[in-house]
């Protein structure tokens, strides 16, 4: 969808391809609209990025999405408009430096330069920032990989309700 900023992080990609760093984008997803697909190759072939792209379409929940996650370096979601993506923890808990943009609860539950690089909506520039300083900074996306994979740990089922069951208990036996 056009709200999850593959506009802007087209033109991330088209400013790093000019700094002459070598990379490969997959999407992951399947556009609501086959237009917008087709638009988005349009734009990708407009900044010269047709061999850098490619569509995996949609992937179910399980191991294949884990190892398409671990087969990556970064984890990129500019979105412009959600509560918390469901996809954010997901990157995490496989090990991988999150770029994403501080809005609606996103920023609520990641502190930036410590689980993720935050960056505004619809700036691409930012994005393009964020993305050289994991790559170029060891010790920042080591630190941010470690975090990442700290808060993902503590955001799976089991463990939020264990946490609300002790706070549970907690309550009843102070009343």
């Amino acid at each position: 969808e056009e709200s999850k900023g593959l506009y802007e992080l087209y033109d991330s990609l088209a400013a790093l391809k000019k700094s002459t760093y070598n990379f490969h984008l997959s999407v992951v997803g399947n556009p609501t609209k086959k237009e917008f697909l087709n638009e988005l190759d349009n734009y990708a072939t407009k900044l010269g990025l047709d061999n850098n792209i490619t569509h995996l379409g949609y992937i179910t929940l399980g191991s294949k999405l884990f190892e398409t996650y671990k087969s990556h370096d970064i984890f990129v979601l500019p979105t412009k408009f959600d509560a918390y993506p469901r996809t954010i923890t997901e990157a995490m808990s496989q090990s991988l430096p999150v770029v994403t943009t501080n809005i609606g609860g996103i920023p609520k539950r990641l502190k930036n330069k410590k689980h993720a690089m935050l960056v505004n909506p619809g700036k691409s520039c930012e994005l393009t920032n964020a993305i050289i300083t994991l790559v170029s900074n060891d010790n920042l996306r080591k630190s941010i990989i470690n975090e990442g994979t700290k808060l993902a740990k503590i955001s799976t089922l089991e463990s939020q309700s264990k946490i609300m069951f002790e706070k549970f208990s907690e309550i009843m036996v102070n009343q």
